[in-house]
């Protein structure tokens, strides 16, 4: 299957002397997630840049379903969400995706923003001016926009930052439901754990190079520990829990407990089951990818984490 994006020894520089991307080689399949974690300033929103044909003069090939980026054969199958979304503080959010839908060419504009405003919960606010908007409200705007053409290839910048729990629910099953549908997403971010939750790969990019790439099945198989978040019928169970397993964080009605292997897993879901109490949430992975991530920022000078 032909790759959606090619990158072959990417290089780009603003001056002979400062280089922001190294010799970046890089495909994205169709029916993939692919997250680039990285430090601010490691050149992510650079690369992205070159992808959407905002940065040229650079080395190397760069292919966006087999066409260069200025080709409009691609474009048109692109939707991007930036990172700080660009509004017009006197337009209505109708107004807003009007204009942008014909600039798209969307035959039936009309039921696209109306779907879309259903999506992102902003139908009832729909004939405010955009000045009133707050900032997770303007990027639920910007997710609308990014998906006005239904892409192929959705490319996200810092998708997660500014959001409330409910906006980053709403992030998470969009990418979800792209997925399923057999798009590709490509994902720029520094929080590890929401590319752990949601790439079926992560690139690690440090200092304008890509310094590893892993595959799902190298950050979650069998890896622990496990974080289990349960909800238990009263404080009495809580401290039989207590006394038999690493308690992470406890709140009002629930807890995190930690479980280091296999055993020690198996002796947890027993627990549950006779105290009737409920999980409510198992995570894992984020160690992982956060320890390797932290292991390949040791090895980097301050300088050349950000160039």
């Amino acid at each position: 299957m032909e790759p959606i994006i090619r990158i072959d020894k990417l290089d780009y520089s603003y001056t002979e002397k400062h280089k922001i991307l190294d010799q970046i080689d890089l495909e994205i399949s169709s029916d993939e997630v692919f997250v680039l974690l990285g430090h601010n300033g490691a050149g992510k929103t650079t690369l992205i840049r070159i992808l959407l044909d905002f940065l040229r003069g650079y080395k190397g090939r760069v292919e966006i379903f087999g066409h260069s980026p200025d080709s409009e054969i691609g474009r048109k199958r692109i939707g991007f969400m930036s990172e700080q979304p660009v509004v017009y503080d006197y337009e209505t959010v109708s107004g807003y995706l009007n204009y942008f839908a014909d600039l798209a060419e969307i035959s039936d504009k009309g039921g696209r923003i109306e779907e879309l405003l259903e999506l992102t919960g902003l139908v009832r606010h729909r004939e405010k001016k955009l000045s009133q908007y707050s900032k997770g409200m303007l990027q639920r705007l910007n997710l609308a926009r990014a998906l006005l053409n239904d892409p192929d290839l959705l490319i996200m910048d810092e998708p997660v930052i500014g959001l409330d729990p409910l906006g980053q629910d709403l992030i998470e099953k969009v990418v979800i439901s792209r997925k399923k549908a057999g798009k590709a997403v490509f994902i720029n971010t520094h929080a590890v754990s929401f590319a752990a939750k949601m790439a079926d790969r992560v690139g690690f990019l440090m200092g304008g190079r890509l310094k590893k790439i892993f595959n799902r099945e190298e950050f979650e198989k069998g890896t622990f520990p496990y974080v289990y978040e349960i909800s238990c019928p009263n404080d009495e169970v809580y401290e039989k829990f207590l006394a038999e397993f690493e308690m992470k964080e406890k709140e009002e009605l629930m807890a995190r407990f930690v479980v280091k292997d296999v055993d020690e897993s198996e002796k947890l879901l027993n627990m549950i089951v006779s105290t009737s109490s409920r999980i409510l949430h198992v995570a894992a992975n984020q160690e992982v990818l956060e320890k390797a991530f932290l292991e390949y920022s040791a090895d980097l000078s301050l300088e050349d984490r950000a160039r």
